[in-house]
């Protein structure tokens, strides 16, 4: 928790960061409702949000799997970094860092979250013309 307020308070000021924080899974995807994040980072180690399936749940969702995503974690912990990016984290870091370390990581995974494509993915022209998006997953014609 002390951690997760100095962050918060640092991204604030620093960074110009509106910081919303969720300590458990279901609070996580309720507050997914009512805020469209730049960026989320979770702990490995929470012992009340199971960061894995957090991911996992969000890579599989058409409106959330573009959302840069950072995983923290202690510094020996290389095995569950490795499962959490070959899930789909953005990023990593290992505990402690430096507050600037934190903001840095999070302004490198908008920003290449950023370049994505995001609107058009196919394009059919001609009589019957429709877009297929890549957020959405779904023909707009």
């Amino acid at each position: 928790p002390d951690l997760l307020l100095l962050a918060q308070e640092y991204l604030e000021q620093r960074g110009k960061y509106q910081v919303v924080t969720a300590t458990s899974y279901e609070e996580a995807f309720s507050l997914l409702k009512s805020y469209f994040p730049s960026c989320l980072i979770c702990d490995i180690n929470s012992p009340v949000l199971s960061s894995y399936r957090f991911l996992k749940t969000l890579r599989e969702h058409p409106k959330y799997r573009l959302i840069p995503f950072l995983l923290m974690s202690d510094s020996g912990d290389f095995p569950g970094l490795i499962r959490g990016l070959n899930l789909g984290a953005d990023g990593y870091l290992k505990k402690p860092f430096l507050p600037q370390m934190l903001l840095q990581e999070i302004q490198v995974a908008v920003r290449q979250a950023a370049a994505l494509p995001t609107s058009v993915l196919l394009e059919v022209l001609g009589k019957d013309s429709a877009r297929l998006t890549t957020t959405e997953k779904k023909v707009v014609y």
